[in-house]
C-alpha cells in the first residue's frame, strides 16, 4: 500500500545545523547496518535506507511502523541512546513524519532539489542515489524502495532537463572562477590561490575543471595547502607568511582567509608584481577583505569584491527559487505516474503465480482428470489437444493481467 512509505526527517528548514548533527548516525557502516537492520525488526519495518548530508538526516522506510511524534522517540533511541531529555525535546519539536503521498512528494521534492538549502544544487540525488546502493547491497531495501528510487532519479532528471532550477551560480565560489573566465586567462595562467578553507577550496575544484594548470596556493597550514596545489599538474604550496617573499609575478589572485587585517596591502602587492605591466585580475572573496582599496582602485588592476558577487549569487538564488513552481508542476506528474506504477506493479506481483497455477490444472487435467478419456484416443488427437490447452494456459494468464492494467491506466 502507498501508506506504507513513510519519510522521517530532521533537515535545514526546521533545525539549526548545529543541532542537526546529533541525530546523525555513527559513521562506521557495519555499525549503521547492523542497527538499522534491527530496527526493521524492530519496527515493524519490510525495506528501510538512511541518508545523511551536511543539512539533512532522513529515513525512508516502508512498512507498517505507525511513524508518529510518539513512536518517533523509541525510534531515535533505538539508533542512539545517548540522546539525552534535551535532544529529545529538539527532536519532538522539530522532526517531520511524511506517510503515503505526503512522503513520495517529499522524497521528490529532495532529489530534485527543491527542497535543498542550496535549491538546484544536484549533489543531493547522488547522495540519494549511494546511500540506497549501500544499504540496497545490505539486504535493508526490496522491491517497493527501488520502484520508488527509481521514479524519483526520474522526476529529478525531468525537473533538471525542462526547468531551468539549476541554472545561474548561487555559490560565492562559482562566480568567482566565473568572473575569473571572463578575462579570457590562458589554461597555464599564473593564478595565486590565498587561503586553503573551505570556499578556496571549492574555487580550486572549479578551476581544476575548467583546465587551469598553473596554480600556487599559500596557506597558514601548509599540509592543507598542499592537497589542494595537487590538483594542478604545474601546483605550488607555501606558507602564508611566505607571501611577502613571492617575486614570481601573477595573472590572477583570488584570496580568502579570515585574517582581520588586509594581507595584499600595496607594498605586498609591488611586491609580487615587480615589474609586469600586464592586467593583474584580484578576486577578494574575504570578510573583511583581504586586499586594500589602495591596490583595488590601481589601474593594473581588475578588482572583485565579495558583495558584488553576493548579489549575484542572490539574484540568481531568486532566479532559482521562481522556477520551483514550474518544478513542482513536473513532480506533482511524477507522483501521479508513480500511484499507477505501484499499482501495476501490485498486480505484477500477484499476478506472479498465475502461469505456475494454471499449468499445474493442465498437467492435473491430462495426467489424472481425463487421463483415461485420453487413452482411448489417437496420438495425433491427444497431441492436438494438448496444443489446444498450452494456448489456452497462455491466454488465460495474459488477458486478466492485460484488463487489469487497463483499469489502471
Amino acid at each position: 500500500m502507498l501508506s506504507h512509505y513513510k519519510i522521517i526527517t530532521l533537515s535545514h528548514q526546521h533545525t539549526n545545523l548545529r543541532d542537526l548533527a546529533k541525530f546523525v548516525l555513527p559513521e562506521l557502516e557495519q555499525t549503521i547496518v547492523h542497527l538499522l537492520q534491527s530496527a526493521k525488526e524492530n519496527f515493524k519495518i519490510q525495506e528501510l535506507f538512511y541518508v545523511s548530508t551536511c543539512n539533512r538526516v532522513m529515513f525512508l522506510l516502508y512498512g507498517e511502523f505507525n511513524a508518529n511524534e510518539n513512536t518517533v522517540i523509541p525510534f531515535y533511541r533505538h539508533f542512539l541512546p545517548q540522546l539525552t531529555a534535551s535532544d529529545y525535546s529538539i527532536l519532538k519539536e522539530n522532526v517531520k513524519i511524511f506517510q503515503g503521498t505526503d512522503a513520495i512528494s517529499h522524497l521528490f521534492n529532495v532529489a530534485s532539489s527543491v527542497d535543498s538549502l542550496v535549491v538546484g544544487e544536484r549533489q543531493i540525488l547522488s547522495q540519494l542515489r549511494e546511500a540506497y546502493e549501500f544499504t540496497r547491497t545490505q539486504g535493508l531495501c526490496g522491491d517497493a524502495l527501488r520502484l520508488l528510487m527509481d521514479q524519483a532519479v526520474l522526476t529529478s532528471k525531468e525537473v533538471f532537463s525542462t526547468t531551468r532550477i539549476g541554472e545561474k551560480p548561487v555559490s560565492v565560489a562559482s562566480l568567482a572562477v566565473l568572473k575569473l573566465l571572463r578575462y579570457s586567462l590562458r589554461p597555464d595562467a599564473r593564478i595565486l590561490l590565498i587561503g586553503a578553507g573551505q570556499t578556496n577550496s571549492i574555487v580550486a575544484k572549479i578551476l581544476h575543471s575548467n583546465a587551469f594548470t598553473n596554480v600556487h596556493v599559500f596557506n597558514r597550514s601548509l599540509p592543507k595547502a598542499q592537497s589542494i596545489a595537487k590538483l594542478f599538474p604545474n601546483g605550488k604550496a607555501s606558507l602564508l607568511s611566505e607571501l611577502n617573499e613571492f617575486s614570481q609575478g601573477f595573472d590572477a589572485l583570488i584570496a580568502c582567509t579570515s585574517s582581520p587585517t588586509p594581507l595584499i596591502d600595496l607594498h605586498v602587492f609591488t611586491s609580487l608584481v615587480q615589474n609586469e605591466k600586464n592586467p593583474k585580475v584580484i578576486i577578494d572573496l574575504a570578510v573583511p577583505n583581504n586586499v586594500t582599496m589602495e591596490v583595488a582602485e590601481l589601474k593594473q588592476v581588475h578588482y572583485v569584491e565579495i558583495e558584488t558577487l553576493r548579489q549575484v549569487a542572490s539574484e540568481n538564488m531568486a532566479f532559482r527559487e521562481a522556477e520551483v513552481i514550474k518544478a513542482t508542476k513536473v513532480i506533482d506528474s511524477n507522483i501521479e505516474k508513480f500511484s499507477r506504477l505501484f499499482k501495476q506493479r501490485k498486480i505484477e506481483k500477484a499476478f506472479s503465480s498465475l502461469p505456475d497455477e494454471i499449468k499445474a490444472i493442465k498437467e492435473k487435467a491430462l495426467s489424472e482428470v481425463f487421463k483415461k478419456d485420453l487413452a482411448e484416443l489417437d496420438e495425433p488427437t491427444r497431441e492436438l489437444i494438448e496444443k489446444m490447452l498450452t494456448y489456452m494456459e497462455k491466454k488465460c494468464v495474459g488477458v486478466p493481467m492485460k484488463a487489469a492494467r487497463e483499469i489502471i491506466l
